[in-house]
């Protein structure tokens, strides 16, 4: 199945992850011993581990749940942590199949240590082997992405008697500008906050509130009040219940229309004209090509994209780098790593990725049976 995970406040969507779920066959992967692990990571960290997730990257702060994490030790591009579910987590251990916040920590506590400045985008594919104990063994793998902005690390986890529960792929993390980052909160926040004054000052007045904050409709509880009465008499199949005159309504509706056509025509036509002085544009070269172009399109909202032009510059980020991926592996049926956007942010360079890793995909060997035939009466 897929899923995503969405909030509404206020009326305004917001999409916070996306992914895939599935069952998948026991013993497809293989792992280290714990004991080995144990062995080559021997040098104990000299942070200090109660306060790696007070600050993390400088933007976060964290509840009493995040208190599980006791040690780290290190070893050559690897570490291994151990963790201890503290009260909170302890107690409610048994509700999850892994707490968030244990396996937060599970696989933030490298990130963390990276200078305060890497924040998580995602993860490449998590196998849950066994429901995720109080107390774990963390196993850090970080793989060479060749970009210093890109960080992507492989997780085992382990319970103490060294079973494998848990295995991460491609966890990826990028690094921020935490002054630019934090300047982009706080102007997030603010905007809610003037958004909830106005909402709250409507409130008291008896207006309901659009989304973009103005005061307009009726208040909640004349819209109930016009409910109840709509339901108790039989007034026909179509009913509208309006806070202006209808024919007023409609007519500030066939205006709004016609602006916005007349915007998007416009926009359009500048788009297009654009498009014909650009100079840089490169078309596709082949089917691939094409078919990843009209998905980053799809993605970015672009008319057209060119296949030597740049994801971000295009205006993706993260989540759109997420969307895409999931997207490419549902529509040419290709697992692209979370990183590779980082790594070949162009559309030639990911057709050309796509190509090697169609290459590395055994042929799958199907044999045909001869069935006896059948004798006719």
């Amino acid at each position: 199945m897929d899923f995503e995970v969405v909030s509404v406040v206020g009326g305004r969507s917001r999409q916070h992850a996306r992914g895939a779920a599935s069952w998948i066959r026991g013993g497809q992967e293989h792992a280290a011993e714990l004991a080995e692990v144990r062995a080559r990571c021997s040098h104990a960290s000299s942070d200090d581990i109660a306060h790696v997730f007070s600050s993390a990257s400088g933007l976060l702060s964290f509840g009493p749940r995040w208190t599980s994490l006791r040690s780290v030790y290190l070893g050559q591009n690897e570490a291994l942590a151990r963790l201890e579910a503290g009260p909170e987590v302890a107690a409610e251990i048994d509700g999850f199949g892994f707490h968030p916040a244990l396996l937060d920590e599970a696989t933030a506590f490298l990130g963390a240590r990276n200078d305060h400045s890497f924040l998580p985008i995602g993860y490449g594919r998590i196998v849950v082997h066994a429901p995720v104990p109080g107390r774990v063994w963390s196993h850090a793998i970080q793989r060479d992405t060749g970009s210093a902005e890109i960080v992507a690390v492989d997780f085992t986890l382990y319970d103490d008697d060294g079973g494998k529960i848990l295995t991460i792929s491609d966890f990826v993390l990028r690094r921020i500008d935490r002054d630019s980052v934090a300047q982009t909160v706080g102007e997030g926040a603010k905007e809610s906050v003037e958004d909830r004054a106005v909402a709250e000052e409507s409130a008291a007045a008896g207006m309901a509130v659009d989304l973009d904050g103005a005061k307009a409709g009726i208040s909640p509880a004349d819209g109930a009040d016009a409910f109840r009465r709509l339901l108790a008499v039989g007034l026909g199949t179509q009913v509208v219940v309006n806070a202006t005159p209808l024919p007023e309504f409609v007519a500030g509706v066939r205006e709004l229309t016609q602006d916005t056509v007349a915007e998007e025509l416009d926009g359009a036509a500048a788009a297009d004209g654009a498009h014909a002085l650009d100079e840089d544009h490169v078309a596709p070269r082949n089917e691939l090509e094409s078919t990843l172009a009209g998905l980053w399109g799809e993605v970015l909202g672009a008319r057209q994209v060119s296949v030597e032009q740049d994801f971000f510059e295009l205006g993706g980020n993260s989540l759109v780098a997420v969307q895409l991926i999931a997207l490419i592996r549902k529509k040419i049926g290709v697992r692209l790593p979370m990183r590779s956007l980082f790594q070949v942010p162009t559309v030639a360079g990911m057709a050309s990725l796509v190509e090697e890793l169609r290459g590395q995909q055994p042929v799958k060997q199907v044999a045909l049976t001869r069935l006896p035939r059948q004798e006719r009466a």
